[in-house]
């Protein structure tokens, strides 16, 4: 759902347009999911994109409804209590559902808020006293930062039992913007460090399929040609069969993201290049690989668990964590101790 974004004239429509693509913006990062994919835990929280949209339409009530509208509980239209219940999803609920029950709550948000100014204030038991400004900015913080939360699990997909994290790179190109050359910086930094790089054309049009031309910016790309995977889309519509052949040292794949016609190549060229092509050495060798690094993170917090109990040696004991963080990140991929800190702050929720 595109929602047309307004930049000038008065305060309040800008403020709500802005809280509208915001919800907008959430529902469009789960849409599409299968309900298997909705519902997959990626991370130790409740968090699942399906939850993310059943927490966002409570905190539509636990604000404008139960606040704001001074609604009992029993008067609003579903689960209005802050607490870890607004992710809890009923078995029988389809994303759909999920999704309907969101746009029905933000519609009662909208017409309960018409009914005050900005300025108007209520005093609320936990933050005190707010106003109706206030909390429109609240609920734009709200479901911005959970929209980022669903587009970083829709990231995450399992490739025929194979955990992919997926980053997007569009937009890479040269540019005078300050601000875009960072997350310019930021994209190639992650692209060194990734076990493969797609890189997408449409093969409708007419696209040289050399790597090298086909990276937008003039620095060399920073994988070898070996993890670089040419893939021509479209292939439905272009003619083209699905198939693999080679580009140099690259792997080029017809496909079609449409049809699923060449997605099981590129499934097969994800697997070979996690080393998990299908035969038992492969999966005996992964599964070894895996094994050894439990046993020994296993072995490091042992380690730690010791030099806290008996010599009370905290930084030890932090040492031995990290060194168990690091050796389980060959199997989960990198974590850093900013990445830990950063699902721990982004878990504080106003909305709950």
């Amino acid at each position: 759902m595109s929602v047309t974004i307004i930049r000038i004239g008065a305060e309040r429509p800008i403020i709500e347009n802005t809280l509208d693509r915001n919800r907008s913006a959430l529902i469009d990062a789960v849409r599409g999911l299968s309900e298997s994919d909705a519902r997959r835990r990626l991370v130790a929280s409740l968090t699942t994109p399906i939850s993310l949209i059943k927490h966002a339409a409570a905190a539509e009530r636990i604000w404008f409804q139960r606040f704001w509208a001074n609604l009992d509980a029993s008067e609003c239209d579903g689960y209005s209590e802050r607490d870890e219940g607004t992710f809890a999803v009923d078995a029988g609920e389809s994303l759909s559902d999920v999704i309907a029950e969101f746009e029905r709550a933000s519609q009662l948000s909208r017409t309960i808020a018409a009914g005050f100014d900005l300025d108007d204030t209520k005093v609320n038991p936990v933050e005190g006293e707010l106003s109706m400004r206030w909390t429109l900015l609240a609920m734009i913080e709200e479901f911005a930062r959970h929209a980022g939360h669903a587009d970083i699990l829709r990231e995450q997909i399992i490739v025929d039992g194979l955990p992919v994290q997926l980053t997007d790179t569009a937009g890479l190109r040269l540019t005078e913007d300050k601000v875009e050359q960072i997350g310019i910086a930021r994209a190639e930094a992650a692209i060194k460090t990734a076990d493969a790089v797609l890189l997408v054309v449409d093969s409708s049009e007419a696209h040289s399929l050399h790597p090298d031309e086909l990276w937008p910016l003039p620095t060399p790309l920073p994988l070898s040609p070996d993890k670089i995977l040419v893939i021509r889309n479209k292939c439905d519509l272009s003619g083209l069969p699905p198939s693999r052949t080679m580009q140099g040292d690259a792997v080029l794949l017809n496909v079609s993201a449409a049809t699923g016609a060449g997605l099981p190549l590129l499934v097969q060229e994800l697997k070979r290049l996690a080393h998990l092509e299908d035969s038992e050495e492969g999966l005996f060798l992964a599964r070894r690989r895996h094994l050894d690094a439990l046993e020994q993170a296993q072995v490091q917090l042992a380690h730690g668990a010791k030099q806290l109990i008996e010599f009370r040696a905290g930084e030890l004991l932090a040492e031995e964590l990290r060194q168990a963080q690091q050796t389980l990140s060959t199997i989960t991929g990198a974590f850093t101790a900013d990445d830990l800190l950063g699902r721990i702050f982004s878990s504080f929720c106003i909305g709950k």
